[in-house]
This record gives C-alpha cells, sequence and structure tokens, in this order.
C-alpha cells in the first residue's frame, strides 16, 4: 500500500501531539508537510484540495495507529533538501517497514505488503513468509463465493509462488475467468451470430471446456446455414462465413479447413444459380447463345474438392448449358456456307469436352443441320 500525501500530514499531526503541541502547532505543521508534498509534486497530492488533506492530517491521528507508526519512520524524509532525497528517503522506508509488516505479521495480513515489496528488498525470510500467505490468500480463494482479486493473485503467485501453487492460482483464476464468459455468452445464446460474434472475440485464454460448449453450437448452426445456403444455391451474407470460418480456428485445423471448404463450395452456389437461370432463359426465348457463366462456373467448379453437390451440379450445368440449350443453338444459329458458326461450335467443343454427342441424339440431330460443321462434328466423336 503507498503512503499518500493524507497520511504523510496525519502523521505530523500526531507526532505534533506526542510532542504535547496543542491543535494549532499540529495544524501549522500539516500546512508545512502539505506545502511540501505539494512543491515535490507527490502522485496522490492535490492542490486544490489542500485545506481538506490538512483538515484529515489532524482527524487520522486521533483514530490510526498504524498510520501514526507507519510514518513515524518517515518523519526524517520530511527534512530532506531535495525532493529526489525526499522521494528516495519515503520509498526506502516504506521498503523497510513493510519488510518489518512481514517478518512479525500473519499469513492473512501481510499479502499487499507481500505484493508491494521491492524486489530487491526481498530476503529468504520475505520469501518464506510471502509464500504462507499466498496459501493462504488461495485457500480463502478456494471457498464457495469468494470474492477474488486474480490480478492481486497471479501477482502474488508470481513472485512467491512454488509450482504447485502457480498451477493452483491459474486453475482458480480459469475458472473464474471461464464463469464470467460463460455468463455474458448466456446473455446471447439466442442469437446465433450474437453469440458466434462473442464467442470469435474471446481471447484465447479465456476460451475454457465450458466456454466450448457455449460456442460449438453457435458455430454448428453457422455451418449449418452455410450448408442450408448452399444446397438452395444462394449464397449466404458475407458475414455467416467470415464469422464461422474465424471462430472455427478456435476448435482446431480440421473443423476450420472444413468450415473454410463449406464457404468456398457456398460461394460458388450464387454463380451455378446465375448460370442456370440464363441458360434457361435462353431456351425458353429460343436464343442461341451460351452465357459466359456456364463455362466459367464449370471451371471453379473443377477447382473445388471432391464432393455430391458439386458432381451434382457440374451435371446440372452440362446439361442445361450444352445438351439442353445446344439444341436450342444449333437449331436457331444462322447457317453459314463456309465456316461452322461460332456458337455452333462453341456447343460442338463443350460437346466434346463433356463426351455429350454419344446418347444425345436430339443435340447430334440439330448440330447435323450445320454442314459447315462436319469436320468439328466429327472430331467430338472421335475417342
Amino acid at each position: 500500500m503507498r503512503t499518500s500525501s493524507i497520511t504523510i500530514l496525519a502523521f505530523v499531526a500526531v507526532s505534533i501531539a506526542a510532542a504535547g503541541c496543542g491543535d494549532s502547532a499540529a495544524q501549522k505543521m500539516c500546512k508545512a508537510l502539505a506545502k511540501k508534498a505539494e512543491q515535490c509534486g507527490d502522485d496522490d497530492f492535490e492542490k486544490d484540495k489542500k485545506d481538506a488533506l490538512v483538515a484529515a492530517c489532524v482527524a487520522l491521528v486521533e483514530r490510526d495507529k498504524e498510520s501514526r507508526e507507519e510514518l513515524k519512520a518517515q518523519m526524517p524524509c520530511t527534512k530532506k533538501d531535495s525532493c529526489k532525497e525526499y522521494k528516495a528517503c519515503r520509498s526506502d522506508q516504506m521498503a523497510k517497514r513493510r519488510a518489518a509488516k512481514i517478518a512479525e505479521g500473519k499469513p492473512e495480513d501481510i499479502a499487499d505488503d507481500c505484493r508491494w515489496l521491492d524486489k530487491d528488498k526481498v530476503t529468504d525470510g520475505v520469501k518464506k513468509a510471502c509464500a504462507a500467505a499466498l496459501v493462504h490468500e488461495l485457500d480463502k480463494a478456494s471457498k464457495k463465493d469468494a470474492k477474488v482479486d486474480c490480478y492481486d493473485l497471479n501477482e502474488l503467485s508470481k513472485r512467491y509462488g512454488a509450482a504447485a501453487d502457480k498451477a493452483r492460482t491459474k486453475k482458480i483464476c480459469d475458472g473464474i475467468e471461464s464463469a464470467k464468459a460463460v455468463a455474458e455468452l448466456t446473455k446471447v445464446a439466442g442469437n446465433p451470430m450474437e453469440l458466434a460474434k462473442k464467442c470469435d472475440y474471446m481471447s484465447k485464454d479465456k476460451f475454457s471446456e465450458p466456454v466450448k460448449k457455449m460456442c460449438g453450437p453457435a458455430l454448428d448452426k453457422l455451418a449449418k446455414m452455410v450448408d442450408e445456403g448452399t444446397n438452395a444455391l444462394k449464397k449466404v451474407e458475407f458475414d455467416v462465413c467470415y464469422r464461422a470460418k474465424s471462430l472455427a480456428k478456435k476448435f482446431g485445423a480440421a473443423r476450420h479447413t472444413a468450415v473454410k471448404e463449406a464457404c468456398a463450395v457456398n460461394d460458388e452456389a450464387d454463380d451455378v444459380k446465375q448460370a442456370l437461370d440464363k441458360a434457361r432463359a435462353n431456351i425458353a426465348a429460343k436464343k442461341p447463345s451460351i452465357p459466359y457463366g456456364c463455362e466459367s462456373t464449370l471451371k471453379d467448379l473443377a477447382k473445388l474438392k471432391d464432393s455430391e453437390w458439386k458432381t451434382k451440379q457440374t451435371a446440372a450445368l452440362i446439361k442445361t448449358c450444352y445438351v439442353e440449350l445446344g439444341v436450342v443453338v444449333a437449331e436457331n444459329a444462322k447457317q453459314s456456307k463456309y465456316t461452322c458458326p461460332f456458337r455452333v461450335e462453341e456447343v460442338i467443343k463443350a460437346a466434346k469436352t463433356h463426351k455429350l454427342l454419344a446418347g444425345n441424339e436430339a443435340l447430334v440431330t440439330a448440330l447435323n443441320k450445320h454442314a459447315t460443321c462436319k469436320k468439328q462434328i466429327a472430331a467430338a466423336k472421335a475417342k
């Protein structure tokens, strides 16, 4: 515990009282000490509250024996010429006072002094006493409904704890942090996106097993949304895949890879739908044109990991774009005297790539109407 300006002033008043001086003398000395604190820029000295500090100085000496004894040792510091000497003296006297309290005190009373004692003042005796204080604090923290300041407990453990004490500290504080996290997540448990967001923002050190049990279903829900969107040929909102991929990292490489692949598939779902819709519109309008999306989407699908969905959509695109629409193109494209019409040749190339001529008589019949395409058709039929 750092000695404040109020406490310093209080001690001076006590010193004067002990010397037999009246209140006026105590007030005079307290004001003088307030001036010293102001002059040297004590961290907790507030200039606009000087009068209140002086009044507190006088009042405190009448009731606080510990402050009186603590500051009695610091009295010589107020007589130092320079502020540097004054502050160094205070720091040294405080450290000595803390070391003495630790040596004389009980484990339940010295935890704060152990934490605040300067490291260069820690002796073997201090280590032993503070280790006992740590054990006491851990025992107290282990009780049901105990109020625990994990920052203070960790500091004490880091400085004086054996390996077992540090492990115990970690277990206690991890449990506390986990309980806080679960309570926070429970507030948004009914909103999968909000829950996933909070889970994703949670730092790795707070991602305990209880937290995972809360966050796992949120990730499952997002993954389901992705799959449902994919099956409906609908791309999910950006936030769904972004959050799912980010959160999945907390559940290991395998889960992250699976979610990332599912989102890659979903990225193509909307392209598949657009290509199919445009192809079907051209069929209905008897428009002899293959949408660009047919070829580009097939190329993108080929890059995906093999799956039932990929196979199904690839087959649907080939059939719609190059068999059903291919017939429309061949039947409605203008004849050419010298060369195979570009649109018809486009269908023939696709038919060769995907081996469509065998078993698709309607397509073959429509293509054969173009005499200038016989060579290309023959090449497409060749194995």
